[in-house]
């Protein structure tokens, strides 16, 4: 699985506490297995790792556990994954 995030914001920008900062990067998520079968990507692999998250439709007691990527800018990014879009699973 692939979750293209792109850029991400600290705080988010539909948090009505603060201004939103662009945190350096774009940002992927993939699964465990993923990762396995795509060892070139460790190099990109950012710390906390691994998150846990419930995609839609799973049960909420076993979430698919992912790891979170980040690359230089989206042009790097794109180079691992060229056809992904935001949110492809």
């Amino acid at each position: 699985m692939i979750d293209i995030i792109g850029p991400l914001y600290d705080p988010h920008p539909t948090d009505p506490e603060g201004e939103p900062t662009l945190l350096p990067g774009f940002h992927v998520n993939v699964t465990t297995d993923y990762l396995a079968e795509h060892p070139e990507l460790a190099a990109f692999v950012v710390e906390p790792s691994p998150l846990r998250r419930v995609w839609a439709g799973d049960d909420p007691d076993n979430p698919i556990v992912t790891v979170p990527l980040r690359f230089d800018d989206e042009a790097e990014g794109r180079t691992y994954f060229p056809e992904a879009e935001h949110g492809d699973v």
